[in-house]
């Protein structure tokens, strides 16, 4: 099931100060690395934990419709739109009367309604779009132990620039992060 990002998220979880607060700079002179990190960051929890941090808009693609369809991004917000191919080779828009979304399960999922059954769709790949919001929100709505996770990332690789430095021991990202996105992580059945 490929998903395509169609809008990015406007914001991060945390800003420039916050992560500056966490490093103990008081200056500006590595304003846009730390910008560059709390990016990569973000990226980073986002793909390890199958979740969008701040909203963004995805699109997700069936070769056909299925009862049950679980959504690549957690946590789901709200689906914008179903649209299909029909068989004639035509876009048609699914009514919403034909599907339940389920915003409550991690992952979320939309569901064929009780009664209803799917149109027919063309053989071809990708017939089906399903166009959703995903995120927690916005910065403020994110959970701690998540933006947490991403200071101390940010400041492991603030601190270690390279990944091995001849005559050390190599070092990986702190266990920290991963026991605190631990809970975060969206596993697919």
């Amino acid at each position: 099931m490929p998903s395509v990002l169609d809008t990015p998220a406007t914001s991060t979880p945390i800003d420039l100060d916050a992560a500056k607060e966490h490093l103990n700079l008081d200056t500006t002179d590595d304003d846009a690395y730390v910008l560059s990190l709390i990016g990569a960051a973000t990226k980073h929890i986002e793909t390890i934990t199958n979740r969008a941090l701040i909203n963004q808009t995805w699109s997700q693609y069936l070769d056909a419709f299925e009862d049950e369809i679980e959504l690549s991004r957690s946590p789901l917000s709200s689906v914008v739109s179903i649209t299909y191919t029909d068989t004639d080779g035509a876009t048609q828009t699914a009514a919403t009367s034909l599907y339940d979304v389920d915003a409550i399960s991690t992952p979320g999922r939309v569901l064929l309604a009780y009664g209803q059954s799917w149109p027919d769709t063309r053989s071809i790949r990708n017939a089906v779009r399903i166009q959703y919001v995903a995120g927690y929100g916005d910065a403020g709505d994110v959970p701690q132990p998540i933006k947490q996770a991403m200071k101390i990332l940010i400041g492991h690789w603030y601190e270690h620039r390279e990944p091995v430095i001849a005559g050390t021991i190599v070092s990986n990202v702190p266990i920290s992060v991963d026991s605190l996105l631990m809970p975060y992580r969206v596993v697919f059945m």
